[in-house]
């Protein structure tokens, strides 16, 4: 790691190997300097910043691209905690259908979310065009 831009809040690794990334996989909080920081929430707050960030790039390029002209959004491995929040974003929004595609195992758990139109399993996939 090759700290740059280091704040009271945040630095950014400035490692050449790292460039290519998008500027918010090479951010890094200092924690410590956060209200409510919480160490108990270490373990949680490691796995879901980096799938929140991935899922809002994703809403993100969407939403600025009107959706591509899309007639249903279908998102893969639905369970998936950086599905997930995609799904939280898009149902905050005005977009075309939002179609989860999921194991028959989470099928039951993705429905419970609300988070998307239509809950279809891998095995229903012949079904998928007929989804609007």
């Amino acid at each position: 790691m090759r700290p740059e831009r280091v704040s009271d809040h945040s630095l950014f690794d400035g490692s050449a190997h790292r460039q290519h990334l998008p500027p918010l996989y090479n951010r890094y909080s200092r924690v410590l300097a956060e209200p409510g920081y919480d160490r108990a929430q270490d373990a949680a707050r490691v796995l879901l910043m980096p799938l929140h960030a991935t899922s809002y790039c994703l809403f993100d390029q969407m939403q600025t691209n009107d959706w591509y002209g899309a007639e249903q959004i279908v998102i893969i491995s639905a369970s998936s905690k950086t599905s997930l929040g995609l799904a939280f974003a898009l149902s905050r929004e005005y977009t075309p259908p939002v179609i989860a595609l999921t194991s028959s195992r989470n099928k039951d758990f993705v429905a419970k979310t609300d988070l998307y139109d239509t809950v279809l399993t891998y095995d229903d996939l012949a079904e998928l065009s007929t989804k609007t």
